[in-house]
């Protein structure tokens, strides 16, 4: 005998024993005769209260267990609304962010773009110098080979273009 205040088991809470056996077909068998038994069951009881058989004060723990039931989906109700507020607004939040984000990725990649072009040039430039320094580097090379340029002393010395008279950089010294 269950303690006081505990409902004693009826049929259908009987029949529950052992679901965690059964397959799931069965249970899902089972759980609508349940339902069909509960709705039978209150079928019955509200034409008993229409007759007058039964009275109010007889199907108060119905009408309690209906408004458990009822209030049971109310707050689950307003919790869920609650929650699909949050992710709503939790949504528009990262849609926002996203946004901000791929504009910071745009900026970015417009400055690396210019900066990328502005180092193209600034190679290809340098590359040009490079080629033109190199010719010059191969002619003298070649003209130093042939005889052209000697390296003494007379060949560095050079008239300073400052001067009139004709002298070196090294006379003055």
């Amino acid at each position: 005998m269950p303690p006081s205040g505990y409902p004693i088991a009826g049929f259908s809470t009987l029949r529950l024993e052992g679901l965690e056996q059964r397959s799931s077909p069965e249970k899902s068998e089972l759980l609508h005769s349940i339902a069909d038994d509960m709705s039978a069951t209150l079928m019955c009881i509200a034409q008993h209260t229409e007759e007058g058989t039964l009275s109010t004060r007889h199907i108060e723990p119905i009408d309690r267990v209906i408004r458990i039931i009822r209030d049971t989906e109310v707050s689950q109700r307003r919790r869920l609304e609650r929650r699909v507020r949050r992710l709503r607004g939790m949504r528009r939040w990262l849609r926002h962010e996203f946004r901000k984000m791929v504009k910071r990725a745009e900026l970015v990649s417009r400055a690396w773009k210019n900066k990328t072009a502005t180092l193209k040039g600034n190679l290809q430039a340098l590359q040009g110098e490079v080629t033109v320094m190199k010719r010059q580097c191969e002619m003298l090379q070649a003209r130093m080979e042939q005889g052209e340029i000697k390296e003494t002393e007379e060949s560095t010395q050079r008239k300073d273009p400052n001067k009139k008279d004709g002298t070196t950089r090294d006379q003055d010294s």
